[in-house]
């Protein structure tokens, strides 16, 4: 038993593998992990030899778990995409394949340790039995749909059967490595956004290799729509790359604006582009035909943004990052009110009184031998319904979350280099702290709810040191 070849695997879930062995002298089968780069197929080792011992019950039966070593190298930070994030790139100049930076590809071989019966010495065959190469990535499906949908972990279906992009004979039946709320009318599965047009919004998604014909690859579609919902345009993007890696691509508003060419109905003048859209809707597009003729169909859920052109300029506006249960990227707003405290975190200590300077003040006495500005905020969001609000929620047990902050630097001093990296990159997201144990959650009885926590900076002012 083992993964099937080629299979995305959840490395917070076990990575079980069988090995059946009953020649004569068999003491022991060591595993040893590899990863293989896939741009220079060179494989590296993961972790040290594994000994296998044998199972009580069933004669030449080994078993091993994978996941724990594997996990080692999943361990990616949002630093990998931070070029597009924040940036004026989006749609198809913010394709990103996470291709050995979250996702990587690996396999398993296994080695038989034996009694040699002529000199009676434990030795270890030299010639490995490989098991099937995998995807692996750090993530893992929500609990309820963990234990409704998914029966293993890459042994047969697998634990992302359902967020792969692969054909399936139902439109938009599968789902984007998030667990943002999904609406369901019949075969239809669709997530609501509001977007504000300075806004960012990341999908996470895998399009692997079993498209039927080279000749129909994938595409996402966008198409936008005026107030009255009326059809204004309908975009496409370059082919995406077929792949079991994951990838991503960043489909809010503000990508819209800086990437998709308008039409007049959209909005094609300077500083109006697709200023007579009032919503949009983007789709990630398979074929579902084994013939030459391409037959396109929405492979994933639904998105439908809805555009907010509201001033946010003066209000409690905060735009977060934050790293998902299923190893993705969700991004969510705050639009409620928010407090920033700065604490100064002092360290002292008693300086020495000294013979000569017993006179000196300066020279004896107790002192600050450091100090640290700790930036603390106190967050109330607006309300929300219970699904966004439970969404909302997951940042806060996340343990990578961003909080967004507008290029400065150039405002500061000129230069040309900070000048053109303001221009091509207006936004920077830098890591936060979400405090343990400064949670609420407030409801009211019209089904509505708040969140309340506080975070801190992750890197803050430093002082000059005694």
């Amino acid at each position: 038993m083992q993964p099937k070849s080629g299979r995305l695997c959840s490395t917070l879930l076990p990575i079980a593998y069988q090995v059946m062995d009953t020649g004569t002298g068999t003491t022991n089968i060591i595993a040893k992990c590899n990863v293989m780069d896939q741009v220079t197929a060179i494989q590296t080792q993961v972790g040290g030899s594994y000994r296998l011992a044998p199972h009580l019950t069933v004669a030449g039966l080994y078993r091993f778990d994978g996941s724990e070593i594997f996990n080692t190298v999943t361990k990616s930070t949002l630093a990998f995409i931070k070029n597009t994030l924040g940036s004026k790139s989006g749609f198809q100049n913010a394709i990103y394949n996470w291709q050995d930076e979250s996702t990587f590809y690996v396999n398993v071989n296994f080695y038989r340790e034996y009694i040699d019966p002529a000199t009676g010495l434990i030795i270890v065959d030299p010639t490995a039995v490989a098991s099937s190469w995998i995807y692996i990535l750090e993530g893992c499906p929500d609990k309820p749909f963990l234990l409704q949908a998914v029966a293993d972990n890459g042994t047969n279906a697998g634990a992302f059967n359902w967020f792969t992009a692969a054909y399936n004979s139902e439109e938009q039946s599968k789902r984007y490595f998030t667990n943002y709320p999904i609406k369901a009318i019949g075969h239809q599965r669709f997530s609501n956004v509001t977007i504000h047009e300075s806004e960012q919004y990341m999908l996470t998604y895998q399009s692997p290799r079993t498209n039927f014909t080279s000749g129909c690859p994938y595409y996402f579609e966008t198409k936008t729509y005026d107030a009255g919902n009326n059809l204004l345009n309908t975009h496409q993007t370059p082919p995406l790359t077929e792949t079991n890696n994951v990838q991503s691509i960043m489909v809010g508003f503000w990508d819209m604006v800086n990437n998709l060419t308008p039409n007049g109905l959209e909005g094609n003048y300077a500083g109006y582009e697709f200023g007579f859209v009032d919503h949009y809707t983007v789709n990630l597009m398979h074929n579902t035909s084994s013939t030459s003729a391409c037959s396109m169909h929405k492979a994933l859920t639904e998105y439908r943004f809805k555009v907010d052109r509201s001033c946010i300029k003066n209000g409690g506006y905060m735009r977060f990052v934050f790293k998902n249960m299923l190893g993705g990227y969700d991004m969510v707003t705050s639009n409620g009110k928010f407090t920033k405290k700065v604490k100064n975190k002092f360290e002292d200590f008693e300086k020495t009184l000294g013979y000569h300077d017993w006179k000196e003040t300066m020279a004896f006495g107790k002192s600050n031998w450091s100090n640290q500005n700790i930036e603390r905020y106190t967050v109330s969001t607006q309300l929300m319904r219970k699904d966004l609000a439970t969404h909302f929620a997951e940042m806060l047990s996340s343990t990578q979350v961003y909080l967004k902050h507008t290029e400065v630097a150039q405002l500061r001093v000129m230069g040309a280099d900070l000048g053109m990296d303001a221009y091509e990159h207006p936004y920077v997201f830098y890591p936060i702290v979400i405090k343990s144990g400064n949670v609420n959650v407030s409801k009211t009885q019209d089904n509505y709810a708040s969140l309340k926590f506080q975070f801190e900076m992750a890197v803050n002012q430093r002082n000059p040191r005694y």
